[in-house]
């Protein structure tokens, strides 16, 4: 089985690992992050028991920013020192593809989609669990297989959450670090359905309610669900169920 790595997780563990804290207030050696990082391939590789791997990493041109100028707006915090080191390595001894005009995120969903049940993603980043098939968190050593209905599921909850960590507001216009159980209870309905079009419904009827998109509540939730899915074929992107297939870019 292949290994699918979102090596953008793995190179900013990595290379953040060296930079000074309380506890150790100098930066360590480049040598040491890049250590790291290979101790982090290896110990994918043995606990998987695959030593097959393919590893992904963003470059630019996102066209999630076409849609949403805001898109991760609020990341301001300074990359690590050896950030572009990790990553060099990664394209020079792993051979990482370097993904433009989308998310790495995105290049992972095509990939394990391809691979047609021959492949896991080895991630840290919850957001995969839209994508059905095999996944691998290598810090807590947990593999769990995710269905097309668990992962349709994770999309709309998702959904009426947004994701703070990419400046992606939830349904009342809000940005949250943590789901409440207001939230959880908005949510909850969508565990106990099966088809996709009675989630969307459910979904339109939790924005439709906030005063705060007064009667335009539908262009920021179809904005938000655009942000939010990630790609499963290269061509395709979100659209309500009840629509048509969108295949061609999105536009802002």
């Amino acid at each position: 089985m292949i290994n699918l790595i979102d090596a953008d997780i793995v190179a900013y563990r990595a290379a953040s690992s060296c930079e000074p804290t309380k506890a150790k207030p100098h930066l360590e050696p480049p040598e040491v992050a890049l250590w790291r990082l290979n101790d982090i391939i290896e110990r994918i590789c043995i606990a998987t028991n695959s030593q097959d791997i393919e590893c992904y990493l963003g470059g630019s041109d996102n066209f999630r920013y076409k849609i949403y100028p805001q898109y991760k707006g609020n990341r301001t915090k300074e990359k690590p020192h050896y950030l572009e080191a990790c990553r060099e390595l990664l394209v020079t001894q792993y051979k990482a593809t370097v993904v433009n005009y989308m998310e790495t995120d995105d290049a992972l969903g095509i990939a394990q989609t391809k691979y047609d049940g021959n492949s896991r993603i080895c991630s840290l980043d919850k957001d995969l669990l839209q994508i059905p098939g095999m996944h691998f968190n290598w810090v807590t050593g947990i593999s769990r297989l995710v269905s097309p209905l668990d992962g349709l599921r994770a999309f709309y909850r998702q959904l009426i959450l947004g994701d703070r960590t990419d400046n992606i507001p939830g349904f009342d216009g809000k940005l949250r670090s943590e789901c409440p159980k207001f939230i959880q209870k908005l949510q909850e309905p969508i565990d106990e359905m099966t088809e996709e079009i009675d989630m969307y419904n459910h979904v339109c009827d939790v924005y439709s309610e906030q005063v705060s998109w007064a009667d335009d509540w539908k262009t920021p939730m179809h904005r938000n669900a655009q942000l939010l899915y990630i790609l499963k074929n290269e061509e395709e992107f979100w659209t309500p169920p009840n629509g048509p297939k969108e295949e061609s870019m999105p536009s802002s």
